[in-house]
């Protein structure tokens, strides 16, 4: 492989280049250098190993230093840099106004962009999505973080400062979160250790502030300082034994609420208990009760080890977020999630988002080991041949199966499915049915299909000792009989002892059929004929046949033979008898 430089106005000032046998700088309109694979096209006559290099092992082209390593390389088939793109202290990235300084490969429009006043990063449709200008280095655009990302300050830094004022702004020190003014002194500082404020100046507040509050009062009388409104000492109302009093605005009365040394109630306007609480109930375990007309409606309790949420009036126990219906468990004891219960399913769950990436119901294991742990698993039997372990329905697919073996190097199976049982009943381990499309598939297989045992088509009961089985015509582009064994050229052998054709004449008058084909009765009797067989036998008949032919031709070119020495004979005889007509012609004549 060769590959073509083309040099246009060559000049060169501090080095000469060897090109060829040429070492003096050339100047011509167009030359072209042919090189061969892994040459320099030129290098630097003080070492060659600095040069232009065209490497055919990886088809690209080199520049080299004086190690002949490749320094800055691009790809010969599609000129791809194939080394970074690196500056030397004092270069740069030069990018004239209007210009993509780089881009997406895939995506043209997304890149930096620069323009006359601004560079811009551009989104897909090639709007600024972040600029800064050019002339003052200012944002011109907002600053957003994703979530989860943050603003992050080293400690001695400002996070935040005036464009006008750069002392003052938001600074962080070294334990303290600091409002500094613009002397750069903090005016208000929040610890970062225990969150305590310290003000250098006053708190303001109605009525007052807190350096009058605190030198008047030493932060003593709230209601005189003017942060809440004048205190009058309470006045205590007729009280009932174990209520827990209340303020009405001008003295303490009965409240719903009353206290025992073993729980709480609080009682509605009829002086029902509504809602209690007990300390400790006669099994000695906190109970919190709900009631209504005096009876208990709903409890909470936490007994021994367990907690419990019990609903007593047959009612629904449901649990709400975001004002919403999330799971409902009715009197039965079915549970709905994201829906009522359902007459139908112990537990009934909706997924009210679009998306194949979640789930109505999932089920993880997040077991690391060897054993084979079940994420989800159903058992129904209600009797024995009756019950669905697990059922799906799904618009697009009913049941999913999908085996993660990852770098498992034994047998992974998407969908597995086994029957068992003592009873004389059909197991079938996968049943598919189609109905209803335009094209019904049963079952559908993308790859190889393996079956262990006998396959029957078009039928339940195969032939003994067959692995398929089809009721029906078979029809393919190509069909294939394994080898088989003691193939019919024997009849080619010297010794092989060829039927008479008078022989084969009487057994065909005699059996009515070939030698060595079974008979009709024969085949019917058998069921059948295998087809490698019969294939074999026909090629030992029609090899026998072609034997039979040869020997037909041999006979026929003797009797041609013998035919062209007899036509010979009388087309002699004939002249000798013409010779003496003409003989005895003349003797009559004279």
């Amino acid at each position: 492989m060769k590959r073509s430089f083309a040099f246009r106005k060559v000049a060169v000032a501090a080095i000469a280049l060897t090109l060829g046998s040429l070492s003096q700088p050339q100047e011509s309109m167009a030359q072209t250098i042919n090189i061969g694979p892994n040459q320099y096209a030129f290098r630097y006559t003080l070492d060659n190993d600095y040069g232009l290099f065209f490497n055919s092992t990886s088809q690209q082209y080199e520049f080299r230093n004086g190690s002949a390593n490749s320094i800055f390389g691009f790809d010969a088939n599609t000129g791809a840099m194939t080394t970074n793109l690196e500056f030397a202290s004092g270069s740069d990235l030069r990018v004239g106004p209007n210009r993509y300084a780089f881009r997406s490969s895939v995506a043209p429009n997304v890149g930096l962009y620069a323009t006359n006043t601004q560079l811009q990063f551009r989104n897909a449709a090639a709007a600024p999505i972040f600029a800064i200008n050019i002339a003052d280095g200012k944002f011109d655009s907002d600053i957003e973080f994703l979530a989860g990302k943050n603003l992050k300050v080293a400690a001695g830094n400002y996070a935040i400062r005036s464009a006008t004022s750069p002392n003052a702004g938001l600074y962080f020190g070294a334990i303290d979160y600091e409002l500094r003014n613009a002397a750069g002194n903090p005016v208000f500082r929040v610890s970062s250790v225990n969150g305590n404020t310290v003000a250098n100046g006053s708190i303001s507040a109605s009525g007052g502030n807190s350096g009058q509050w605190n030198s008047a009062f030493g932060w003593g009388n709230h209601a005189s300082a003017g942060y809440i409104s004048s205190e009058t000492d309470p006045q205590v109302g007729a009280l009932s034994l174990s209520a827990v009093p209340r303020w009405n605005g001008t003295q303490l009365v009965n409240s719903a609420l009353s206290a025992s040394d073993v729980g709480v109630d609080i009682n509605s306007s009829s002086a029902t208990p509504v809602f209690a609480f007990n300390a400790t109930n006669a099994s000695g375990n906190p109970l919190m009760s709900f009631r209504k007309a005096g009876l208990q409606t709903a409890w909470i309790q936490s007994f021994g080890t367990e907690f419990f949420v019990s609903n007593q009036q047959n009612g629904n126990l449901v649990f709400r977020t975001n004002n919403l219906n999330r799971m409902t468990i009715n009197g039965d004891g079915k549970i709905g999630v994201n829906a009522a219960p359902s007459t139908d399913s112990q537990i009934y769950a909706v997924k009210p988002e679009a998306g194949f990436s979640g789930a109505a119901i999932e089920g993880m294991v997040t077991y690391a080991g060897t054993s084979d742990v079940t994420a989800v698993r159903g058992f129904s039997v209600t009797a024995p041949g009756y019950g669905y372990g697990v059922r799906g329905t799904g618009g697009y697919r009913g049941v999913y199966g999908l085996g993660e073996g990852g770098d498992y190097a034994g047998s992974v199976y998407g969908v597995q499915g086994a029957t068992s049982g003592t009873g004389v009943g059909t197991r079938i381990g996968v049943f598919g049915s189609a109905t209803g499309g335009a094209t019904n598939w049963a079952s559908y297989f993308v790859g190889n299909s393996y079956v262990s045992g006998d396959m029957r088509i078009g039928t339940t009961d195969g032939a003994t000792g067959y692995k398929l089985s089809v009721n029906g015509k078979i029809i393919c582009t190509e069909a294939r009989v394994q080898a088989i064994a003691n193939w019919p050229d024997y009849v080619f052998e010297e010794n092989y002892a060829l039927m008479s054709l008078e022989d084969l004449e009487t057994f065909l008058a005699t059996e009515k059929h070939l030698p060595g084909i079974p008979s009709a009765d024969e085949l019917i009797e058998a069921e059948g004929f295998d087809l490698g067989d019969m294939h074999k036998m026909t090629i030992e008949k029609v090899e026998e046949l072609t034997l039979y032919i040869i020997a037909q031709n041999k006979r026929l070119l003797v009797q041609d033979e013998l035919r062209e020495k007899q036509d010979a004979t009388l087309e002699k005889q004939q002249e000798e008898i013409d010779a003496l007509k003409a003989m005895i012609h003349n003797l009559v004549k004279n």
